[in-house]
């Protein structure tokens, strides 16, 4: 049976051995996430004054600290003086076992990379992948963040995301915005293109050019409707999907046009 002196006069032995290593091991974990951190940090402020895409500085970014994070495991094996034959066993058998387990994860990174070349979109583009819209966040190594107008952070792994329909509203300056606006077919055509026509001009952020439309598109026994194009810059796309039916309302009220 082991008595306790047996016990401690193990443990003794155990950090007589190996107490100065383990110090030394957790100096350079500590240290090391220290040092992690502040390159991370130094990373984001030298590129930020580049002209490289915040897409790009938030991939090199994780490449570079997942790639210091390695260089502490290693140190600390050296530290335990683990021989050169044994961290070139513990790499392969590690290699293999992480290349099982993380698959997808590595599926994720690759899918990463090709993502940084082929800039689908970058760092605040408006973006609709599938089924999810909203602005994106961050890219990293694995995952891409996106904010929702919730205000609900969503994380799309990589390559679920390369894999997806990517629908960019930010790529191109201006957007179109196109309305169908049923009017009773009693009242004078006239009056209706006047009235849409009077409030396209008042209204700044609508571009004259390409020149805004307004045409009959379908008729019917009690209506007719009336197909309004134009465009605005990107910023201000949503602002005025938003108000400009209530102008158009407005107007029409003001001229006693019922639709």
């Amino acid at each position: 049976m082991i008595t306790m002196k047996e016990i401690n006069e193990s443990l003794v032995a155990f950090f007589k051995n190996f107490g100065t290593q383990i110090l030394e091991a957790i100096a350079v974990l500590l240290g090391g996430l220290l040092v992690i951190r502040i390159v991370g940090r130094i990373i984001n402020k030298i590129f930020r004054r580049t002209q490289v895409e915040g897409t790009a500085i938030s991939f090199i970014a994780s490449f570079v600290k997942a790639a210091l994070a390695l260089l502490i495991f290693y140190t600390i094996l050296g530290i335990f003086k683990a021989s050169a034959t044994s961290i070139v066993s513990i790499s392969a058998a590690v290699g293999i076992a992480v290349g099982f387990a993380l698959q997808d994860s590595l599926s994720n990174v690759a899918s990463g990379i090709i993502l940084l070349f082929t800039k689908p979109f970058k760092e605040n583009d408006n973006v609709k992948i599938d089924d999810v819209e909203g602005k994106i966040s961050k890219v990293n190594i694995t995952t891409t963040e996106i904010i929702t107008e919730s205000n609900v952070q969503i994380i799309i792994p990589n390559k679920k995301l390369l894999s997806s329909n990517i629908h960019n509203f930010s790529s191109h300056a201006f957007r179109c915005v196109n309305y169908v606006i049923p009017v009773f077919n009693s009242i004078p055509q006239n009056d209706v293109m006047d009235s849409i026509q009077s409030v396209i001009k008042k209204n700044q952020a609508i571009l004259q050019t390409p020149e805004p439309e307004v045409f009959i598109s379908s008729i019917t026994s009690a209506s007719i409707s009336y197909t309004i194009r134009f465009w605005v810059d990107k910023d201000n796309y949503k602002a005025m999907v938003n108000m400009f039916l209530g102008l158009v309302l407005n107007e029409f009220l003001s001229r006693g046009i019922k639709f």
